[in-house]
C-alpha cells in the first residue's frame, strides 16, 4: 500500500484519538530554542506536582515540547523544541493542557521467531495504564545528544534498554512515522520495525512501567481485537503491516493472511466497532 493511501485511511479511523502526520525514510532534524517560560500560577502549581513527584519517589526529568515542524526535500522531517520539566507537564495536564511532548517508538520484530514484542502498561504511568501498547518514550534533551546534535536514535535505544533491559541496534534505513495523539498531546516518532533476535529473547525484562508479552503472528488478528489498546500502538502496528510488516522474511504470513490482508480486515473491523 502506497503511503499517502495508508496515511488517509488511518486518518479516517482513527480520527478521535490520533493524526498521522506523515511518513519519511530518513531521520529527523532537532532544532532546540531554550527553556519554555511559564506563568506565575503554573510555577506554584508545578511546585505541587514536584512535591508529588517526590512523595511517590517518580523522576523529574527533563522533556522537550513541539513548538513546530516542517517537511524538507530530503523526505525528511526538521522538529522545532523548548524544554521544560515533568512537573511542569503535570501541572499543564492538571490545568486541561495537552503539551505536545517529543517522544521516539518502535515495533519489536523477532523474524526467527515470528513474533511481536509488545508492552502492557502498568497502572502506575501517567498516561494510559493497563493499556497495550509498542515501547518507546520521551525524548531527553540533556541524555538524547551525540557530537552536539540531538538525536531520536539515542532515544529510542535509550528508551528500549530501560523498558526490555536490550540493547537494540536500529536500522539503517527504517521507515519512520509521525503521530500526534489527540489525547495525551504526544507526537511519536516511530521506527517501523526493530529487530531482535532469538538469543535477545531471554533478557527481555520488563520494569515499572510496564511488562512484556511475546505475541505470535498467528496470534496478531484476534490480539488486535482486544479492548484497551493505545490507539497510536494499535494504528503504529496496522501501518507496519499495510507496508509489508518490515523486519519479517519475504512472504511472512499472519495465519491465514499476508501482511495486507490482515490490514484490510483489521481496518474494516475498527471501522465497524468506533
Amino acid at each position: 500500500m502506497h503511503p499517502s493511501s495508508l496515511q488517509v485511511l488511518i486518518n479516517t479511523h482513527f480520527s478521535e484519538k490520533i493524526e498521522l502526520i506523515g511518513f519519511y525514510q530518513n531521520d529527523a532534524s532537532i532544532e532546540i530554542a531554550g527553556e519554555i517560560t511559564i506563568t506565575s500560577e503554573l510555577v506554584t502549581a508545578s511546585e505541587i506536582q514536584l512535591s508529588r513527584l517526590q512523595l511517590s519517589a517518580s523522576p523529574n526529568e527533563t522533556h522537550a515540547i513541539v513548538i513546530g515542524y516542517k517537511n524538507l526535500v530530503d523526505d525528511s522531517l526538521h522538529l522545532q523544541l523548548q524544554t521544560l520539566d515533568f512537573s511542569n507537564i503535570c501541572a499543564m495536564r492538571a490545568a486541561g493542557n495537552q503539551p505536545a511532548i517529543l517522544s521516539a517508538s518502535a515495533i519489536l520484530v523477532c523474524p526467527d521467531t515470528e513474533e511481536l514484542i509488545l508492552h502492557q502498561r502498568s497502572a502506575k504511568v501517567a498516561t494510559h495504564p493497563n493499556h497495550w501498547h509498542i515501547f518507546g518514550g520521551a525524548f531527553n534533551p540533556t541524555l538524547d545528544i551525540s557530537n552536539n546534535q540531538a538525536s531520536l536514535r539515542l532515544t529510542l535505544q535509550r528508551e528500549l534498554l530501560e523498558e526490555t533491559s536490550l540493547q537494540l541496534s536500529l536500522p539503517q534505513k527504517p521507515m519512520f512515522v509521525l503521530t500526534k495523539e489527540k489525547t495525551t498531546g504526544f507526537l511519536q516518532w516511530c521506527v517501523l520495525g526493530v529487530p531482535v533476535e532469538v538469543s535477545q529473547l531471554a533478557q527481555l525484562q520488563g520494569n515499572w512501567e510496564g511488562s512484556i508479552h511475546r505475541v505470535s503472528f498467528d496470534q496478531l488478528n484476534e490480539f488486535l481485537q482486544e479492548p484497551n489498546w493505545v490507539a497510536s500502538g494499535k494504528a503504529l502496528i496496522l501501518c507496519w503491516l499495510a507496508l509489508g510488516a518490515p523486519q519479517t522474511k519475504p512472504g511472512q504470513k499472519f495465519g491465514a493472511y499476508t501482511s495486507l490482508q490482515l490490514f484490510e480486515k483489521l481496518i474494516k473491523l475498527h471501522k465497524q466497532t468506533r
